[in-house]
């Protein structure tokens, strides 16, 4: 039996649940990044957001073309003109030193920093980095993006790290779950294919919870290692464009039948709003859901909870230290 109090009842109610209207604020003055911005959740959020008119709006995605339709399309239903698109591929660790180094250059202030770009692969594929591709683009790559911006962020006011995760993290199988919570190298665990079961679903949905599971540890860990800025992990819920995305359509899909239904892409970005525009969202840190905050994983928790981040913390940055980048000293504390 699980220690898990979360449950597949827990995960239906929630995901049925009718949400409040779109978060909305004054941005004015205010510059704002979203990730992977050009499809999804992420479009729908940068969307919310150019209606609140902030000074800047950018959107950070791989795919050019994409991107600047869906900067056009932006425009022309908001009204909304002070939007930039800036490339940035998370499967890449050159590409995220380009895009902060870019940034820096810009002399651009920074806000909000909403890391909403997420894969979730249908197949054991490394990058050029040598990681697997979900590790690399939701967990690592992330997290050395968020630090590298830091500098920029805590000149903010108001300053916020919105780190997009999902409820799939309680769900992962008990001897994963117990496995990934005590070893000593967290990555490494991960990034290795024979960790998983050979089954036709594995390893991707284990590997994706992980990355997931990450997202709430590190934003954890942000909010220790950086307590003036605030920092969380969101769960946007079960959405359309996550069928879209992913082999596994038909899979999902089956969840109809469970009485889920998936949620469309924007009732999906609500969570995700709330956290980067409310005057005050909640605890510092926290995990985030149906425009709430809620308890994250048992595994997450307590003491053991703040070891286990801290493990992960510190294995990415021994990963980053190798790459020659200069870190601050929050960072390497």
């Amino acid at each position: 039996m699980s220690d898990e109090p979360y449950t597949f009842a827990t995960f239906v109610t929630m995901q049925n649940e009718v949400l409040p209207t779109m978060p909305h604020n004054d941005l004015t003055g205010k510059t704002i990044i979203v990730t992977g911005s050009n499809t999804g959740i992420g479009y729908e959020v940068a969307k919310a957001i150019a209606t609140m008119k902030p000074a800047k709006l950018i959107l950070a995605a791989r795919n050019e073309e994409k991107t600047l339709k869906a900067l056009q399309n932006i425009q022309a239903e908001t009204g909304f003109k002070s939007l930039e698109f800036m490339q940035l591929d998370l499967a890449s660790f050159d590409s995220v030193r380009a895009f902060a180094a870019k940034y820096k250059e810009s002399g651009y202030s920074l806000d909000v920093l909403i890391n909403n770009a997420g894969v979730n692969m249908p197949e054991w594929i490394v990058t050029k980095d040598g990681y697997e591709t979900a590790v690399q683009t939701n967990h690592l790559s992330t997290t050395f993006l968020t630090i590298l911006l830091t500098p920029i962020l805590a000149k903010s006011s108001n300053p916020r790290i919105v780190l997009v995760s999902s409820e799939v993290h309680y769900m992962l199988e008990p001897p994963i779950r117990a496995a990934i919570s005590t070893t000593p190298t967290p990555i490494k665990t991960a990034n290795d294919p024979s960790f998983y079961p050979s089954d036709e679903h594995m390893p991707g949905m284990e590997n994706y919870k992980i990355t997931k599971l990450f997202n709430v540890l590190t934003a954890q860990e942000l909010s220790r290692r950086l307590p003036n800025i605030f920092s969380c992990s969101v769960n946007p819920g079960l959405t359309v464009s996550e069928l879209r995305q992913t082999e596994r359509g038909a899979e999902m899909k089956k969840l109809s039948f469970a009485g889920v239904e998936s949620r469309p892409t924007v009732e999906g970005a609500k969570a995700i709003v709330y956290c980067a525009v409310v005057e005050k969202p909640g605890s510092n840190g926290g995990f985030y859901t149906n425009v709430r905050e809620e308890k994250p994983a048992v595994i997450t928790q307590g003491e053991k909870g703040k070891e286990f981040a801290g493990r992960l913390w510190r294995e990415s940055v021994e990963i980053y230290k190798g790459l020659g980048v200069e870190l601050e000293d929050w960072v390497l504390a």
